[in-house]
């Protein structure tokens, strides 16, 4: 029988605090979960409008941003023809 893991049973949401330096502490079960270390690259990422805010592992974007910008010629192919 396949998998019936919902991607919802993966979801981890928690609240953090602000520190009075700007600081937030990124809970251990988040950095395991991401494989990041002390001394690790992070990009933030603000919403537009400043909605909010993501961070994420810089090695995993820059593989995101090459996989994206190989298949940019095809998106803009699309959207030209339709």
């Amino acid at each position: 029988m396949p998998d019936q893991t919902s991607p919802l049973q993966e979801l981890f949401i928690t609240t953090i605090k602000l520190g009075p330096k700007g600081q937030i502490v990124i809970p251990k079960e988040v950095r395991s979960r991401c494989g990041i270390q002390p001394g690790d690259n992070l990009v933030l990422m603000v919403n537009p409008g400043g909605g909010g805010f993501s961070v994420h592992p810089a090695d995993k974007c820059r593989n995101l941003a090459a996989h994206l910008l190989t298949q940019l010629p095809g998106v803009l192919d699309a959207i030209d023809n339709s």
